[in-house]
């Protein structure tokens, strides 16, 4: 089974805008332990999380969940500086490789950082020139914001997660995407070759060929699939017909702006998806 980790960030979708994003608190709930009415002992359990909070959650099937992770970011000044924090890392030097999204990403304090019992992230428009790798080109982008991850530090596979956030900007002001996302943990977000053929989903069926709306992007697919049969999968050492996949679940993706999408014009009508008539 996938084991799933937390990405939390912003991207620039049209200039100009400027704009904060506060988390308050970040919570994860399983069913994998017995609930005993307290906050477990755990290294990924914030001290100043309540009692209270720690139970009372329970699964679709009724069962008690107990919480095994949380961040109330109470402590002022937190840097997320690879290496510096034991549940987040903010990522640095792995630019955006499309030209839609107008952001680097930093480590900087100034962009992500903890103040008054919160997280805070901020979005600045700063040139700023970042490389994949030693040897890269740089690319140059017009706006600073932050991404924490907790990719190769905590991960889980399920689980009821809980965010307290307050959103940046008014409802109106178009250019921002907050997000806080679950991701499988074989890619790394902005890691662009870490995410070919594995993201963003991971296939339990297989869907026939004239399936459009399952086969509309062949270079996204899954590449060790069940699809492929027993003898592909068990040359990797995998279970037969088990694929490896990294999926993408967004808890929380919001654009701001007046903007209103229109499904018919950008899928239907470029043939990406068919135009199905669906009962409410």
């Amino acid at each position: 089974q996938e084991c799933l980790f937390f990405f939390v960030h912003f991207r620039v979708r049209v200039p100009p805008m400027h704009g904060s994003c506060t988390f308050a608190v970040i919570s994860l709930f399983t069913s994998f332990l017995t609930s005993q009415g307290a906050c477990p002992v755990s290294r990924w359990i914030d001290a100043s999380t309540p009692d209270a909070a720690c139970s009372g959650k329970y699964d679709s099937e009724g069962y008690p969940l107990v919480m095994v992770f949380s961040d109330e970011f109470n402590m002022d000044n937190r840097s997320f500086v690879d290496g510096h924090d034991p549940k987040w890392t903010a990522i640095a030097g792995f630019p955006e490789r499309k030209q839609a999204h107008l952001n680097g990403y930093t480590d900087l304090a100034e962009y992500a950082t903890t103040r008054g019992g919160v997280l805070k992230l901020k979005v600045a428009s700063r040139q700023t020139g970042q490389s994949a790798a030693p040897g890269y080109p740089s690319i140059s982008r017009t706006f600073s914001v932050p991404m924490l991850q907790s990719w190769n530090k905590f991960c889980f596979m399920g689980g009821y997660v809980e965010i307290s956030a307050r959103l940046p900007g008014a409802a109106t002001q178009p250019g921002m995407q907050a997000q806080f996302s679950l991701v499988g943990n074989l890619a790394r977000v902005t890691a662009a070759e870490t995410m070919v053929g594995v993201w963003p989903w991971s296939y339990d069926d297989c869907p026939p060929q004239n399936d459009v709306a399952a086969n509309q992007d062949p270079s996204v697919k899954q590449t060790i699939s069940k699809c492929k049969g027993a003898e592909f999968t068990e040359q990797y050492g995998l279970a037969a017909n088990k694929g490896r996949g990294a999926p993408q679940i967004d808890i929380l993706r919001a654009f701001a702006g007046t903007h209103q999408g229109d499904y018919k014009t950008h899928k239907v009508d470029t043939g990406a998806c068919p135009a199905e008539t669906q009962a409410v």
